[in-house]
């Protein structure tokens, strides 16, 4: 089923655009893995719903208004690569914050397995197996 990724992964920024939280977390494997991208402050792989409902929550408190909008959706069988644009305000001092990034989402028995954030298109398309070494 190449569309499948493509469609949870769809399914969940709908969800996150609408506000439903709940819809979107169920669309996540119980046991995901999610990797950040190796310049983050902090990154350790976490593991399980609740570790990505806290970095979730981490992301939402830190910013106002905080959105992150896809730019398209690419189909890498059994994965989806997302770039992104991530806007917001920083909470307390209002400073604009926009940050591009590359998420591929990998699928598992139906639902969202592995994450990884990459800084650059060139580099989620590699880890997906869509482009040669960069």
């Amino acid at each position: 089923m190449p569309e499948e990724a493509l469609s949870i992964v769809r399914q969940v920024f709908e969800a996150m655009e609408s506000n439903d939280p709940d819809t979107a977390l169920a669309l996540y494997h119980d046991d995901v893995e999610w990797h950040p991208a190796e310049d983050e402050p902090e990154t350790a792989t976490l593991h399980g719903k609740e570790a990505v409902v806290g970095l979730l929550l981490q992301w939402a408190t830190a910013f106002d208004d905080f959105r992150p909008k896809p730019l398209e959706f690419i189909d890498g069988g059994g994965c989806a690569v997302v770039p992104m644009r991530i806007t917001g305000r920083r909470r307390g001092s209002g400073a604009e914050v926009a940050i591009e990034e590359t998420i591929v989402f990998w699928i598992r028995e139906g639902k969202i397995a592995e994450v990884r954030e990459f800084r650059t298109k060139p580099e989620g398309l590699q880890a997906a197996g869509l482009a040669g070494p960069q």
